[in-house]
């Protein structure tokens, strides 16, 4: 809650407004100048804010107070206070006007559950009767949860906390992005596609998901998949983990396929644990660092068609690159040759399940940007 008490020498009453505000944030404070400055941009750090104003009367003698209060959200890591005097009308300098006695204070209560709403209809996502309640959740101070029938984006959604599809055990979840769609989720938030065991979650992508979080394909549940749909992915600024748990006597299937010219850009992606696929049949995955496989299950990329380009390649146990149909290309950054490749630890590169051979690969250098790519094109 912040209070203070403000006054004005001049006379006169509308002239001037005196405001105070609170305005949280997610970051690191050093950068405050710069999170103001975007404050307004859909995937900013802001996450709440609290505003007060009121015309002082013309009465020097006395002190007027003010005050607004803020409900801190999940994330937060500073909250700026403001305190301003501006002009309604005519033009000139502030002059006599003046603030005291201000107050700042934190009221804590017992620690509680973090605020969710549930997806309960079938649909338009904004559609308030779809959502428990029959109220539209604060999409920047609410954790979602999606669970029965598919919930539809064709509008633009900014998230920034957490977003989970099929949560609890045994559930069923589904989100669709349509063409005219875009889902933004801030560095705040986080993207579940599947959770808890037993569930089963999809994402299908038409329109724009942008993440400037960490996004999980499965955590530790039955099966989740993600498909781009002729649609973009942009985690451009963030990683995308697959199958990240593992648990014995069950595993986590967990599948990302781009389709019909669609398009992900990540920084990091990997796949973990227990059954993880990425299959491009049309499109482009841009990523750059790719790690196939991890500690435990398998992992597979199945490369049918279009353009995959990775600055880094790592491969783990239990691991295949599959080359599947002709035309499809990988681009690694640097100067490789095929033997250099197949030496790589825990590598398996294949053509259509079989063992890759030189005939089977068309291998050459390519500059992009300034920078030295291996291209291997399925001939």
């Amino acid at each position: 809650r912040l209070n203070a008490k403000f006054n004005q020498v001049s006379k006169g009453r509308g002239d001037v407004k005196f405001n105070v505000s609170l305005i949280a944030f997610n970051g690191n404070m050093k950068d405050a100048k710069n999170y103001w400055d975007t404050k307004n941009h859909p995937l900013s750090e802001l996450l709440s804010e609290s505003h007060s104003k009121f015309y002082p009367d013309s009465n020097s003698e006395t002190w007027q107070s003010i005050g607004c209060k803020l409900n801190i959200p999940r994330g937060t890591d500073f909250v700026l206070v403001l305190l301003s005097a501006q002009l309604t009308s005519g033009a000139g300098e502030l002059m006599g006007h003046f603030v005291d006695d201000v107050s700042v204070s934190f009221d804590s209560e017992p620690r509680k559950s973090f605020s969710t709403v549930k997806w309960k209809g079938v649909g338009d996502f904004n559609e308030k009767s779809n959502w428990e309640l029959n109220r539209r959740p604060d999409f920047s101070r609410q954790r979602l949860v999606l669970e029965g029938e598919e919930a539809k984006i064709a509008s633009e959604i900014n998230v920034k906390q957490e977003m989970i599809i099929a949560l609890s055990n045994g559930s069923k979840g589904s989100l669709a992005i349509a063409k005219e769609g875009t889902l933004n989720i801030s560095r705040n938030g986080s993207l579940l596609v599947g959770y808890n065991k037993s569930s089963f979650a999809e994402l299908r992508i038409k329109g724009t998901l942008k993440t400037l979080c960490k996004s999980h394909i499965g955590r530790n549940n039955a099966k989740s998949e993600v498909i781009v749909d002729g649609g973009l992915w942009d985690a451009s600024k963030s990683s995308i983990r697959m199958s990240q748990y593992s648990r014995e006597g069950f595993e986590t299937e967990s599948n990302l396929n781009i389709i019909n010219g669609g398009k992900v850009v990540a920084d990091r992606i990997e796949m973990i644990h227990d059954m993880s696929k990425i299959t491009l049949e049309s499109g482009s995955l841009i990523v750059k660092a790719l790690k196939i496989g991890g500690e435990d299950g398998q992992a597979i990329v199945e490369h049918t068609k279009g353009k995959i380009k990775v600055d880094l390649l790592v491969f783990g146990e239990n691991s295949q690159y599959n080359f599947s149909g002709k035309g499809s290309e990988l681009l690694i950054k640097g100067e490789y040759t095929l033997e250099r490749l197949k030496s790589l630890r825990h590598a398996t590169w294949l053509v259509n399940k079989e063992p890759l051979s030189e005939e089977d690969i068309q291998i050459s250098w390519k500059k992009i940007e300034g920078k030295t790519y291996t291209s291997l094109i399925r001939i």
